[in-house]
């Protein structure tokens, strides 16, 4: 008998399935934090790569879009950023957190007024969902930079 066939068999006799010696899946979730750990080395081939295999399990979550447009604008990818949130809008138009990243990505392209209509759109949906704190930081941020 060929060894590598031995903890198959040995499994099958002690009734183990075969499963209980495959690694656990990463999830989506996993992946994104992985992604942002790369973005803050500024190691942007890792960030991509593990964005992307968030993408693969779960292409229409629009959380994915908002977690690799903040790590691009980490990598100072502005524009890529822009488009990551801009995105995640699409899948979610109430996102005040893509509102928020997105305003900071075009204030740094230098689209004073896009962002400013961002941060604008944001307060608008924290205050609508009763979420005081992340309010009354958006709006110190536009008073900041009017």
């Amino acid at each position: 008998m060929r060894l590598y066939l031995l903890p198959l068999v040995l499994s099958l006799l002690v009734g183990i399935g075969p499963g209980a010696f495959a690694q656990p899946a990463i999830t989506a979730g996993e992946f994104i934090q992985r992604g942002i750990e790369r973005a803050s080395r500024n190691d942007i081939r890792g960030m991509n790569e593990n964005f992307e295999q968030a993408l693969r399990l779960e292409p229409k979550a629009y959380q994915v879009y908002v977690q690799r447009g903040y790590a691009r604008s980490m990598v100072k990818d502005y524009k890529g950023a822009v488009e990551d949130q801009t995105m995640a809008l699409r899948l979610k138009p109430d996102s005040a957190e893509a509102y928020t990243n997105r305003g900071t990505s075009r204030y740094r392209l230098g689209d004073r007024k896009g962002a400013r209509a961002d941060w604008q759109k944001a307060l608008e949906i924290f205050r609508q969902k009763g979420a005081d704190e992340q309010a009354e930081q958006v709006a110190a941020v536009l008073r900041q930079y009017k």
